[in-house]
């Protein structure tokens, strides 16, 4: 196999608003550690793939279009062999609208571009033989925050405990007790990573895991990987400083680190994850230069929940709301008030969006395969694709070439009340995707499957 790995530091500039969380009042007051884009390139006799990870907490289809159409201008790469990810952090700057969640500044974007241009071009200039090794270990650092209620200190709004629309959620409360009876899964504690090796010399790493990055909360104002970036000084402090190791987000929608509150927390399960990763390389098996890539469009419809009426009573409560409330519940209320009557025009104008149309790409790269998402997949959602391509052997990535969102997995659909009911007010969606959008993602990769 043919591979080239580079990194490059994104250049941030003083004051820029982080995305991720509602209720921060003003932008960045400095840089806990440096937020990095990594690239990595492998190429065979038939295939250029090249991978992108970026720490940002997501980023909008049209940006990583533009970014990979500038890319293939630049080293031929063709743009649908191209992937750009995010890991999902909570601390960096705002390359995605979401309301009321730090704003987007065009400054800082067209420094993204470039950057993002720069660390794909180093990666593919650096490329060389290699030999790629697959391990796969276990990591023990999320919980279910949907059916715990574990959702972090006192800094973090429980968003599945209040009714934002005066919707009683209590009895599908009371029955999470019940589904934790069952024999469902919780949480998806694989950890997996593939090593690039020239010799005995260790190119970089690509570890794949499913973990909210959110151990700091609202009330913190500096640029930060999170617990990523402090796994990565870990894993490089026993490996090499030089040594880019990228971080490819799974299936978290529904996982937060067991442990929050700021640095503490982040510290905490950096480590943790670091001596997870660095126990798991010692046990690898070879992966073969055979790869390929396939690119599947899958169109999923949206639940909507209103009707003119509804949304009438809706805006009213929201109104009422911002009246009412004061701090963060009234911030709340004034992003889901413009929701509401953005809502309302699209009805009046018959241009309500039902549907999404995402773009899933999956590479095969000998007996390990990847697949890329561009939603926020619950963790079930994420087993049950490993089942389809082979558990301990198949990396889910989510974010990955924009990001659409929540994708409940059809067991937590009755459970998931922010994730169902509330995140989608601060983007322009009249909805989530339905419940059935599980079965109709596992249905389009199984067509894939059989090409």
């Amino acid at each position: 196999m043919i591979c080239g790995i580079a990194e490059k530091e994104l250049p941030l500039a003083p004051g820029l608003e982080l995305c991720g969380y509602i209720g921060r009042t003003h932008g960045a007051e400095g840089t806990r550690d440096p937020l990095k884009i990594k690239a990595l390139y492998l190429e065979n006799q038939t295939e250029k793939f090249l991978l992108i990870s970026c720490d940002l907490l997501g980023m909008e289809r049209d940006l990583t279009d533009k970014a990979a159409m500038a890319i293939e201008q630049k080293t031929g790469i063709p743009k649908e062999k191209i992937i750009i990810c995010c890991t999902h952090t909570h601390s960096a700057p705002a390359a995605i609208y979401l309301a009321g969640c730090g704003e987007k500044n065009p400054d800082f974007l067209t420094v993204l571009h470039r950057t993002i241009l720069d660390a794909a071009v180093r990666a593919v200039e650096s490329r060389k033989p290699a030999e790629l090794f697959f391990s796969a270990g276990k990591t023990e650092i999320a919980v279910n925050r949907v059916l715990s209620q574990m959702w972090g200190s006192d800094q973090t709004e429980n968003w599945e405990v209040r009714n934002w629309d005066e919707e009683d959620c209590r009895e599908e409360l009371c029955n999470v007790s019940e589904l934790r009876k069952t024999s469902l899964k919780e949480v998806d504690d694989e950890l997996l990573v593939l090593q690039l090796m020239d010799g005995n010399e260790r190119m970089g790493l690509v570890v794949n895991l499913a973990c909210h990055p959110v151990t700091f909360e609202p009330n913190h104002y500096c640029y930060s990987a999170d617990f990523f970036g402090e796994a990565e000084k870990k894993i490089q402090k026993k490996l090499g400083k030089n040594i880019p190791v990228l971080f490819l987000n799974g299936c978290c929608g529904d996982l937060n680190p067991r442990e929050r509150g700021g640095e503490q927390g982040a510290v905490s399960i950096g480590h943790m994850l670091a001596k997870d990763v660095l126990q798991a390389i010692d046990m690898r098996q070879p992966v073969s230069e055979n790869l390929k890539l396939s690119n599947l469009t899958v169109e999923v419809p949206l639940d909507i929940g209103f009707d003119r009426e509804s949304l009438k009573r809706r805006i009213s409560v929201y109104q009422d709301g911002i009246e009412r409330e004061t701090g963060l519940a009234g911030m709340i209320y004034s992003v889901y008030l413009n929701w509401g009557r953005e809502m309302m025009r699209h009805l009046e104008n018959g241009t309500l969006p039902r549907r999404i149309t995402s773009s899933v790409t999956v590479a095969q790269l000998g007996s390990l395969t990847m697949v890329f998402v561009p939603f926020e997949l619950f963790t079930e959602v994420g087993l049950l694709i490993k089942q389809l391509y082979g558990a301990g052997n198949t990396m889910v990535v989510a974010y990955a070439n924009g990001e659409e969102g929540y994708f409940i997995s059809e067991t937590l659909y009755p459970y998931a009340k922010y994730e169902r009911r509330e995140s989608f007010k601060f983007t322009h969606n009249p909805g989530s995707p339905v419940a059935k959008a599980q079965t109709m993602l596992l249905e389009a990769l199984r067509k894939g499957e059989r090409g």
